[in-house]
């Protein structure tokens, strides 16, 4: 701030407003962060100053996407690779970063093929440029991709791949989120004993990194688990800790109360899942998160036409068909 107030010349006060404008976005400042990535852009020449033209394009995109508006974010940043192509701009680790960002666009637009190709090409130049941690980015996006489309083992090598790369720079924001994707692919592949290892070093490593959101959806897995090893008692108690630690609107608190609903279930404590899974839906619902609300709904109604109440289940399976 105190920079701009000394009225610099274009170039470098487009440089200022960048470096602003990266702040307000890691304060979650976003629409000021626009604000001064469009001002910056209006300072410069994409021709005459493309490095700076494609980091800003890279900022807006990075923006748009933690905003969820996939295909707005998809274009800024095939803007900021264009610049950096057409201008021919060596920068391998601003281009690989580009790269990730753009495939997790792609990937979120459901674009899986473009996805895997985008996350290839930024692998590639990370390798090459020795940037560990965009090579380790690269890989949980190919591991997300590939879950995406259903090759779960090879999800889980890549996985893998991620996780040794930021073990070793000790980067343990990207480690517990790689751990917990780890575990949750095990889950789904059917491979219990796997998933609980997997989600027990997460809880482990979340709690010695004072990260207690991480440790509850950690947990999460661990609850599930227990479930599918007819414990519902032990998967309860597990499901209801980790509901209790998460924010209220957080959209991991679905998870633990769908946990909590089929315990109770399983128990026979129908009032008491009814609730559970009723809140799970709602909150789905609040925050706009259809596919998981279509999945606990549809969940849900199998439970409810087991016990026999069948117009009840009806109405979730409308529900889960997104009715």
């Amino acid at each position: 701030e105190a920079g701009l107030g000394c009225a610099p010349p274009k170039r470098e006060r487009a440089g200022l407003l960048r470096l602003l404008a990266q702040a307000e976005l890691a304060a979650g400042h976003r629409e000021v962060a626009f604000d001064r990535i469009a001002e910056a852009l209006s300072l410069i020449d994409a021709a005459a100053d493309a490095p700076e033209t494609a980091q800003l394009l890279y900022l807006r995109g990075v923006a748009y996407g933690q905003l969820n508006q996939h295909l707005t974010a998809a274009e800024a940043l095939e803007q900021a690779r264009d610049t950096m192509e057409r201008h021919e701009v060596i920068d391998p680790r601003l281009l690989s970063r580009i790269l990730v960002a753009l495939g997790t666009a792609y990937r979120r637009l459901a674009r899986t093929a473009k996805a895997m190709q985008t996350y290839a090409s930024a692998l590639d130049l990370a390798t090459a440029s020795n940037e560990l941690r965009v090579a380790a980015q690269g890989y949980m996006g190919v591991a997300v991709s590939l879950y995406d489309a259903g090759e779960l083992d090879a999800a889980i090598n890549n996985y893998r791949r991620a996780l040794d790369l930021f073990s070793r720079i000790e980067d343990r924001a990207f480690e517990l989120s790689v751990l917990h994707s780890l575990a949750s692919v095990h889950f789904e592949g059917g491979a219990i004993e796997e998933a609980r290892e997997v989600a027990e070093r997460c809880v482990a490593l979340a709690r010695s990194s004072g990260d207690p959101r991480t440790e509850a959806i950690a947990e999460v897995i661990l609850a599930r688990v227990a479930l599918a090893k007819d414990d519902p008692e032990g998967a309860l108690a597990i499901a209801k800790r980790a509901e209790k630690a998460l924010d209220p609107a957080d959209r991991q608190r679905a998870d633990a109360l769908r946990v909590v609903g089929a315990a109770h279930d399983s128990l026979g404590a129908y009032p008491s899942s009814d609730r559970a899974y009723r809140k799970a839906i709602e909150l789905l619902g609040e925050i706009g998160d259809r596919p998981d609300r279509s999945a606990i709904a549809a969940e849900y109604a199998k439970k409810l036409r087991a016990r026999g109440d069948v117009d009840a289940a009806f109405h979730y399976l409308d529900l889960a068909r997104g009715r």
